[in-house]
């Protein structure tokens, strides 16, 4: 389904993590701060500076 959902939106903003072994909504429990480090980055990426939150995982 990620496929699927990645190829429907055209232009290149745009990103996927996949969490092996993870079920339907458990990407944060697997991943924990890499998911939530990479969900900030990929709004970094897209968002004016003054929109983003200035709080960090680390």
């Amino acid at each position: 389904m990620m496929g699927t959902l990645y190829n429907a939106k055209p232009g290149t903003n745009k990103a996927t993590l996949t969490a092996e072994g993870a079920g339907h909504g458990e990407a944060m429990d697997v991943l924990g701060d890499t998911y939530w480090n990479t969900v900030f980055d990929f709004e970094a990426s897209t968002w004016p500076a003054e929109r983003l939150p200035k709080q960090r995982i680390t």
